[in-house]
């Protein structure tokens, strides 16, 4: 079997588990009509009385539940109900700036940073104020259904007066530099923005507030996803804010750790226009899992027989993780149980200091470190096919979404380990994996689910798949 069919099947593989989450197909899954109700998944919104819907939303995977939403709108009947609305995406993934929901209306699709930077821009500043008026301008007659996929957090950004943009930016670099995982990033972010932690809620007034999430949090947290524009409870709490930020960046940003110290000792309070909180509802539409599950059915289609697993929680350092993935690989072929291995998840890195610092993302960095060890200890006669890949088409400040490697790059690499580690301690997988043409690139997939990783084996003695 040679190695070119091996990482064709793992990309297969990987390529079922994305298209499983696709955004515009499992809005589409999720809703349906039944005479003047709109239901999702099992809860039935009644929509006589409602004269206007309003589609907010922002991430990396909403322009697609946006075509998803309206392509399932165009099969009923609206009955006069009018729908506008504003989406905050990253450049590239719309080719048209507005979505058509028949005659009943349009939704601007907002192009708000470029793609492989995720962070805050004005435009997102300027898209996210655009969202705030339009929730405020909500009445009983309205319902505002809110459009959440992983990537909002940074595309869905309104700083509280006393805090500039850029500043947000810098606390989220140093955070990340430091190794802190999305719910350190998140309880400091909810605490810093007018919209998150549930002030796009507390600004609505309308007669339903729905929530459609892509979730790219292990676990599904809802405040945590896009840092939970729409989840009222808990409330940000300041003080825990103060503290994470000061656990990962002592004597740093010492004027906004003051600012919250100043703040009450129990969760921020925020008033609320909400006739009744209870109106807030909030629906999973899919989540790693789903593409976990999904790529191992198209592993079973091919012949394989596979071991998979979707973590539920952070999975630590992005290169340990490689090593164990790596260890797995080799005792995988020595059992001969299984010949496919799935995981799901996320994995952290801890970037160098800047001077050194090169260019990759997580995925990358797993994968050269799963490289790196397997140089040292796999068997001779390993043959095998291993990536891994952000379910967004994106992997750090990289347009690659991970990066893959076999049989055959372990024969090319045997005597470039020193390079390979130097290449690991500086964070410069990318540049390593440009040059032997192992990146994993797939463009803008339109959803974000956490990363997937597949493992393809030959067992020894085996003739399958």
């Amino acid at each position: 079997m040679h190695g070119s069919r091996l990482i064709d099947d793992a990309i297969g593989i990987w390529r079922a588990g994305i298209d499983a989450v696709r955004a515009d197909r499992v809005v589409s899954q999720a809703i349906s009509w039944e005479d003047h109700d709109l239901l999702i998944h099992d809860t039935a919104y009644d929509l006589r009385g409602i004269q206007r819907i309003v589609v907010v939303g922002a991430g990396k995977a909403t322009h697609g539940m946006l075509s998803g939403l309206a392509e399932t709108f165009s099969r009923h009947a609206l009955h006069g109900i009018s729908i506008q609305g504003w989406i905050n995406v990253p450049d590239g993934v719309a080719k048209d700036p507005q979505v058509h929901f028949g005659k009943a209306g349009v939704v601007e699709v907002w192009p708000a940073r470029p793609q492989g930077v995720n962070e805050p821009t004005e435009r997102v500043v300027d898209g996210s104020q655009r969202i705030l008026e339009l929730v405020r301008s909500a009445d009983r007659s309205t319902m505002v259904i809110g459009l959440w996929s992983g990537g909002g957090s940074a595309l869905f950004c309104l700083p509280q007066p006393w805090i500039s943009l850029q500043t947000k930016i810098e606390i989220t670099r140093r955070m990340s530099a430091c190794g802190a995982d999305i719910h350190a990033l998140n309880e400091v972010r909810r605490c810093l923005s007018q919209v998150k932690g549930g002030g796009l809620a507390n600004a609505c007034n309308a007669r339903y507030l729905v929530g459609l999430i892509l979730s790219d949090v292990l676990g599904d947290p809802l405040p945590i996803i896009a840092s939970g524009p729409t989840v009222t409870s808990p409330q940000p709490n300041p003080q825990r804010a103060a503290d994470i930020l000061e656990s990962y960046c002592p004597g740093e940003f010492e004027s906004v750790v003051a600012h919250l110290r100043q703040q009450t000792s129990t969760p921020l309070s925020r008033s609320s226009a909400l006739a009744d909180p209870n109106i807030v509802e909030h629906h999973i539409l899919a989540n790693n899992a789903t593409a976990v599950d999904a790529a191992g059915t198209h592993a079973v289609a091919l012949g394989y027989r596979y071991w998979m697993h979707a973590a539920r929680q952070g999975e630590g350092p992005a290169e340990a993780l490689g090593i164990r993935l790596a260890r797995q690989m080799v005792e995988t072929q020595a059992s001969g149980l299984v010949n496919c291995l799935i995981t799901g998840g996320e994995p952290t890195v801890v970037l160098p200091d800047e001077s050194i610092r090169g260019r990759g993302g997580r995925n990358q960095q797993l994968v050269l470190a799963a490289g790196e060890w397997l140089l040292a200890n796999a068997p001779h006669d390993l043959e095998f096919a291993f990536l891994s890949g952000g379910t967004d088409g994106e992997d750090g400040p990289t347009l690659a979404a991970g990066a893959w490697l076999d049989s055959r790059w372990l024969v090319d690499n045997r005597q470039h380990r020193a390079t390979i580690q130097e290449h690991l301690r500086r964070c410069d997988a990318f540049s390593f994996f440009e040059r032997s043409g192992n990146l994993l690139v797939s463009g803008p997939t339109h959803t974000n689910v956490c990363d997937l990783r597949v493992a393809v084996i030959r067992s020894s003695g085996s003739s399958v798949p």
